[in-house]
C-alpha cells in the first residue's frame, strides 16, 4: 500500500487509495508550516515516481525549470463528446466553457449576450467552445471582437512548467482583478482536468491545489466564491472515476466541508469563517495546547471516516512507501466534540 508517514506519529494517509484520496490542509500559507508540509509530499512523492505529481498554485517560490509544456485547449475542444452527450464528461465540458466565457463578459463589464453570441455546435465531431468560436469568427470586426479572439487564442498555451524536485506546476495569477485572478485560476483547473481525459495509461496522479483566498474568503464575490467550489468539485470528482488523489489547500474552512473530503489536517490559523478557539473540542487536546503556545509546527490530522485524529509535527521527516508493507498504525484518537 502506498502511503505518506509523518515521521514516528504511526498514522498513514493511503493517498493513493480510491477511500483515502480526498484530503485537504488548512491554514494559513505564512505563518504556518502548511506550505512546507504540501512541498514535502510533492517531492518525496515526485522523486518516486515522475509523472505523478501536479500543482496548481498562486506561488512563485517552487523551483520551476525551463521546461516548459503548454496545453491547448483549443485542440481538446475539437475532440467530440462521444455518443451521449449527456454524459458526464459533456455537462462538465460545457460547465467550464460558460464559466469562462460568464467570466470574460463579466471582465469586459457587459452583457454576455451583447458580447459574445448564441451559439450551436455539432457534439458527434467538436465540443461547445468550437461553437463560439465560430460565432464570433463571423462578427464584424470590431475591438470587441479582437478582444475575444486574443483571450481565445491564450487557450492553445496553458502552460504548465515542470520542477524537477515537485513536478508538473500551473501558476495563477493573484495580482488583477476578481475576474482576471477567477479566470487564470480556472484555466489551470480545465487543463488539468482536460489532460486528465485524455490520459491513455493508468497512472496514479496527486494533483495539490493551493486556493485563491481572495476568492474564498467571507466577503468575496459570493458568484466566483461558489465558482471555485464547483470546479473544485469537478477535481474531486476525478479521484472517483481514475487513479487521482485530490489535495486541497486552503486559507479558510470554505469551501471544504462542501467537497466530502474525508482527511483535514488542520494548523493554528485564524479565519473569519473558522476559529479553533471557539472548537476547541474540535482538535486534540496535545494540538490546542500547542497552538496556545504558538507553535506553528503541529498539525491535527481528522480522518472523518474512522472518527480519529492524528497530532503531526510537520519537522518531522517525510515516509514515503510504495510497497505492500502493512506496519501498525498508533498515536491515534477518537474525534469527539
Amino acid at each position: 500500500m502506498k502511503y505518506v508517514k509523518f515521521g514516528d506519529t504511526g498514522f498513514r494517509w493511503k493517498w493513493s487509495d480510491l477511500y483515502h484520496s480526498r484530503a485537504a490542509f488548512i491554514g494559513s500559507n505564512e505563518n504556518t508550516t502548511k506550505r512546507l508540509a504540501l512541498e514535502e509530499i510533492a517531492k518525496n512523492i515526485h522523486d518516486l515516481d515522475k509523472k505523478t505529481v501536479y500543482r496548481i498554485t498562486p506561488f512563485s517560490d517552487l523551483s520551476l525549470s525551463n521546461e516548459i509544456e503548454h496545453f491547448n485547449l483549443l485542440n481538446f475542444e475539437k475532440v467530440p463528446n462521444g455518443i451521449q452527450n449527456e454524459s458526464t464528461f459533456s455537462i462538465t465540458r460545457m460547465k467550464f466553457v460558460q464559466a469562462y466565457l460568464n467570466a470574460l463578459a463579466d471582465l469586459k463589464g457587459e452583457k454576455r449576450t451583447d458580447l459574445i453570441p448564441l451559439s450551436a455546435y455539432q457534439p458527434h465531431i467538436e465540443g461547445p467552445l468550437a461553437g463560439y468560436i465560430k460565432s464570433v469568427q463571423k462578427l464584424d470586426e470590431s475591438r470587441e471582437k479582437i478582444w475575444l479572439q486574443e483571450h481565445f487564442q491564450e487557450l492553445e498555451r496553458v502552460q504548465w512548467n515542470y520542477s524537477s524536485e515537485q513536478g508538473y506546476i500551473y501558476q495563477y495569477d493573484l495580482d488583477g482583478n476578481d475576474q482576471q485572478t477567477f479566470i487564470s485560476f480556472l484555466k489551470g483547473c480545465w487543463s488539468f482536468w482536460a489532460m486528465m481525459a485524455l490520459i491513455e495509461e493508468e497512472q496514479d496522479i496527486l494533483i495539490i491545489i493551493e486556493l485563491p483566498t481572495k476568492l474564498i474568503d467571507i466577503d468575496s464575490n459570493t458568484i466566483y466564491k461558489n465558482l471555485v467550489k464547483d470546479f473544485l468539485g469537478v477535481l474531486v470528482q476525478l479521484s472517483y472515476e481514475i487513479t487521482c488523489t485530490v489535495l486541497i489547500s486552503s486559507e479558510t474552512m470554505y469551501p471544504i466541508p462542501d467537497l466530502n473530503i474525508r482527511h483535514q489536517a488542520f494548523w493554528n490559523f485564524n479565519a473569519a469563517d473558522f476559529n479553533w478557539r471557539d472548537n476547541e473540542s474540535y482538535f486534540s487536546e496535545d494540538v490546542v495546547t500547542a497552538w496556545k503556545n504558538n507553535n506553528n509546527n503541529i498539525a491535527n490530522w481528522l480522518d472523518f471516516s474512522e472518527q480519529k485524529k492524528y497530532t503531526l509535527n510537520v519537522l518531522e521527516p517525510l515516509k514515503i512507501n510504495l510497497s505492500d508493507e502493512d506496519e501498525k498504525e498508533e498515536s491515534e484518537e477518537t474525534i469527539s466534540g
